[in-house]
């Protein structure tokens, strides 16, 4: 039986997958950390040894700072019976594949944010460094990019609400196929499509990828 979770091992690894992607300090840190873990598996002496490639040496490597880091973050020091949940259900977290899943993020991203989505010549996404509401989110919005147009075009104001959105599966401006079709994009993982307007009429999109990888702020002509 497949007990997979959104593409992870379980939900307690896709919660915590969640919260790092949606923050963007947060996942800056871990990319950083998985460049260092990379750089770190090439002198390997296991690797050297034929014990493993450099891939998984990067990634044992990474997933023992997150495993570390989390639990040494444990806001629930006392014993008692919310220690032993919380203990209990990050005991189940799958670090490997969380490790597995920013070294990913690491090698793809920059293609993913100017290749899936097209903008014009000289209108790559850029890193989209916001804080994001993510009370009842429906998905991982990943790496947060947004095109120059949309840049100029939308406050920073206006485009954190749209996102805030987007998250809670409100997809704004569509019409009702899209809307079905979005909503059926959550079960099929498929991509998702949300269009909203500025105070000005401007009307701007947000698409996040087929696999939660990337979310980007744009323009329809940018598209």
């Amino acid at each position: 039986m497949n007990t997979k979770y959104n593409g992870y091992e379980n939900y307690q690894t896709w919660c915590v997958a969640m919260w790092l992607d949606n923050e963007q300090p947060s996942l800056a840190f871990w990319h950083e950390q998985a460049k260092r873990c990379i750089a770190a598996a090439a002198t390997s002496s296991n690797v050297a040894e034929g014990y493993c490639t450099e891939h998984q040496a990067a990634k044992y490597l990474l997933a023992d700072r997150l495993r570390e880091s989390f639990y040494d973050a444990n806001p629930l020091t006392q014993p008692g019976v919310w220690s032993d949940l919380l203990t209990t259900a990050l005991c189940e977290v799958s670090w490997n594949d969380l490790a597995d899943a920013i070294l990913y993020d690491v090698a793809t991203l920059p293609a993913i944010a100017s290749a899936d989505v097209q903008p014009q010549p000289g209108g790559a996404a850029r890193s989209l460094p916001l804080a994001i509401d993510l009370a009842a989110t429906r998905f991982s919005l990943g790496f947060l990019g947004a095109t120059p147009g949309a840049l100029a075009a939308v406050s920073t104001a206006e485009m954190t609400a749209a996102l805030a959105r987007h998250v809670r599966g409100d997809w704004g401006a569509v019409d009702a196929h899209d809307w079905q079709a979005n909503d059926q994009a959550l079960v099929n993982q498929t991509r998702l499509l949300s269009a909203y307007e500025t105070a000005a009429g401007t009307r701007f999109w947000i698409v996040t990828e087929a696999d939660r990888s990337a979310t980007t702020v744009l323009l329809p002509d940018e598209y």
